[in-house]
């Protein structure tokens, strides 16, 4: 399949199915009225709306990426407005604070809740997606002293060392990396040749951050010059990708708790059979 083709089919698509997400929980089955619309997607639909007004005042122009993250703000407040009207609900009522309104709404139907927490948990990994429409690469050839510019990261080679041990022979890299002129990190990407196997791998060395992951590769050594043949990737979100996965496997064990309602109904039959049980041996 053609980069082409997949990106005029499976994004779209993928971006339904993220509308989808925060829009189907919230469409009463044979009860969705205009009135019902507008009260729960009015206050989403505006969220979204200032997100990508925002985000194109800063400059975003890549359509896919902008749609996701607009639609991305969209699921999040629907879910989390349901968090809210239910904790509102048990406040008002109930007299609880908002710790205890949020824990005794959740634990009283995990599985509609936990459900709304795996749907948080993939508008965070949809999140992630959308990076990778900004993400920067570059190569260059580097020796002490060298320097490569990538978006607002500054590399400086501080030399490149080479080393034997019992299972494989190295050469590492050691480049030192600022951000907007302050010191931001200090990385050490190897290339590896194993003796056993006889085969060379590199050895990515990794900076993250909630914005960006840095990646730095020493793809080998140039033949003519000697010098070290650098590459760098700036990786945007991608660290949410992982953090959406957690919130999913955490949203599905949940979800898989019996609620308080399905406990309590359990103890009614539990003590409905004994009562049973105790009047047929009488």
């Amino acid at each position: 399949m053609s980069a082409p083709f997949f990106n005029k089919t499976a994004i779209p698509i993928g971006l339904l199915l993220l509308f989808l997400t925060g829009a189907g929980p919230l469409l009463a089955w044979r009860k969705t009225s205009f009135q019902s619309l507008k009260r729960n997607f009015l206050a989403p639909s505006i969220a979204a709306g200032a997100a990508g007004a925002i985000l194109l005042v800063a400059g975003m122009r890549h359509f896919y990426a902008l749609m996701t993250l607009c639609l991305s703000v969209f699921v999040a407040v629907c879910v989390l407005g349901e968090f809210w009207k239910g904790a509102r609900t048990r406040m008002k009522t109930g007299g609880e604070n908002f710790a205890q309104a949020m824990y005794n709404l959740t634990m009283r139907n995990t599985r509609r809740y936990g459900g709304y927490v795996v749907h948080l948990g993939i508008v965070l990994l949809f999140i992630g997606f959308a990076g990778l429409a900004f993400k920067t690469k570059a190569k260059a050839l580097m020796q002490e002293g060298d320097l490569l510019r990538v978006k607002d990261y500054l590399l400086r080679c501080d030399g490149l060392t080479n080393g034997d041990t019992p299972n494989y022979e190295y050469s590492r890299a050691l480049i030192t990396v600022t951000k907007d002129g302050h010191a931001f990190a200090s990385m050490h990407p190897e290339k590896r040749f194993y003796k056993a196997s006889q085969e060379t791998t590199s050895y990515v060395s990794i900076h993250p951050t909630l914005a960006e992951d840095l990646y730095v590769v020493l793809s080998g050594l140039d033949e003519d010059t000697g010098k070290a043949v650098i590459e760098v990737f700036v990786n945007p979100l991608v660290v949410w990708v992982w953090i959406g996965g957690v919130v999913v496997f955490l949203g599905t064990l949940l979800a898989l708790v019996p609620s308080r309602v399905e406990r309590e109904m359990a103890e009614i039959r539990r003590t409905q059979d004994i009562a049973v049980s105790a009047g047929d041996a009488n």
